[in-house]
């Protein structure tokens, strides 16, 4: 599936990802002109894209890699014209809402992720020796089954993913449409 081309500055995109677009100003043809846009955000530093003539076009790519310059979160974003002859001219200016790249979330190292690690390396391990139990001068020590261990580590890896949904929703808190709906029932 083809990365999709969007007529002007997208609303939203996903940091990590490949995001395109072209855009056209009657005013600031881009087979004289160059545009450079610019992405801000509050205690990060700017952020510049140059944008490609393609005819009287330009054509803006952010690359997967650059992408992941962006945190998550509400940017606002100018697109400035320049011509030598003429000087520099804002031709358009917007916000533009980031979305977290969900490969770089950080949770840190949760007691959940800790003890998946241990839960999958015991399960690695007794593959080949299965003993669950022996006895030892008359003293019988026994661990946790393998099909207990199995069912310990699905539920690891459900808080694991819990967790990382938590830490991606808290990253993108400041986005709008995160605050959830307001309903009002009404009798009759």
């Amino acid at each position: 599936m083809a990365i999709e081309t969007e007529t002007n500055v997208p609303p939203k995109f996903r940091a990590g990802d490949t995001t395109k677009w072209t855009v056209t100003y009657a005013d600031y043809p881009a087979s004289s002109w160059s545009l450079i846009y610019y992405f801000k955000r509050p205690s990060e530093p700017t952020i510049e894209i140059k944008a490609s003539a393609s005819g009287d076009n330009f054509a803006v790519t952010i690359s997967a890699e650059d992408s992941t310059m962006f945190k998550a979160g509400r940017w606002m974003w100018h697109a400035r014209a320049e011509k030598q002859s003429e000087g520099a001219i804002v031709a358009e200016s917007g916000t533009v809402d980031v979305l977290p790249d969900p490969s770089a979330v950080d949770i840190g190292e949760s007691f959940a992720v800790k003890a998946l690690e241990l839960v999958e390396a015991s399960l690695a391990g007794d593959l080949v020796t299965a003993q669950e139990s022996i006895s030892i001068a008359g003293v019988d020590i026994t661990k946790m089954g393998i099909s207990e261990r199995f069912d310990l580590r699905d539920r690891l890896k459900a808080e694991v993913s819990r967790e990382r949904t938590r830490a991606i929703l808290k990253e993108g808190s400041d986005m709008p449409g995160r605050q959830g709906y307001q309903v009002r029932f009404k009798n009759g």
